[in-house]
């Protein structure tokens, strides 16, 4: 968490809120309940630079995240 927040530029309560669930709303600008935009998008942005990327839910299928690169093409991996 505090990874993330570092990397992110925000603090560690802002990632603690996502990540205890529920419905995360996203505001155009700083509003009680909300992360901002421009927040969420430093946290997108921190996640991607290390590999992962956010899923949104679809018809078939929750939200989550994933790895972007295959598991033998990420950092500090045995390449074979």
């Amino acid at each position: 968490m505090l990874e993330l927040a570092e990397a992110a530029d925000v603090t560690g309560r802002t990632i603690h809120r996502l990540e205890i669930g529920g419905a995360t709303h996203i505001a155009a600008k700083k509003r009680h309940g909300h992360v901002s935009r421009a927040i969420w998008n430093k946290i997108v942005e921190a996640l991607a630079s290390r590999g992962v990327e956010l899923v949104p839910e679809d018809e078939d299928h929750g939200s989550g995240a994933r790895w972007i690169k295959p598991r033998f093409r990420r950092a500090g991996r045995p390449q074979g």
